[in-house]
């Protein structure tokens, strides 16, 4: 039921017909003989919204060298057992999805939460580099002017 307020539209709830982001994302995805091949990672929308893909973790333990791929949504078929639990199946072969590129989005990264993450651990790799860096060459500086003033003491004396 949508309420509109001075040229705004509201929804008071969710349309029997819908589905939430939430209800999809992290949702195992199977093939039509009932096999896991992934779980869903992240949607694409289009510029008016709609949901074009879906971006699927592949293979891995726990996101470690999980590959993510993307699947155009309208692939998934969305199936109600008799116990009115859905499962969302794709009509997919374990060979189509290690031979699918690997999903990136336009910054280069994975998508969703590991992709966050892949791009906070790069900014610290690469904060930890210069730190490094720092702290080596006054490491050499103070290496030196400790190696001049043992070189210094050790000289004959008059």
């Amino acid at each position: 039921m949508a309420t509109e307020t001075t040229d705004i539209v509201f929804t008071a709830e969710q349309p029997a017909s819908s589905l939430m982001a939430s209800e999809l994302i992290g949702e195992t995805v199977l093939s039509t003989t009932g096999e896991k091949l992934g779980d869903i990672n992240d949607l694409v929308l289009s510029s008016t919204g709609r949901i074009e893909h879906v971006v699927i973790g592949v293979g891995g333990v726990l996101g470690i060298s999980e590959k993510e791929i993307a699947i155009p949504f309208d692939m998934l078929v969305r199936r109600t057992g008799t116990d009115d639990a859905a499962t969302l199946e794709a009509n997919l072969t374990e060979g189509q999805l290690r031979d699918a590129p690997e999903f990136t989005t336009t910054g280069g990264y994975r998508s969703g939460a590991i992709g966050k993450f892949q791009a906070r651990a790069e900014q610290f790799g690469d904060q930890a580099k210069e730190v490094f860096s720092d702290v080596s060459e006054r490491t050499k500086a103070g290496y030196e002017q400790a190696k001049s003033s043992l070189t210094s003491d050790r000289s004959p004396r008059d």
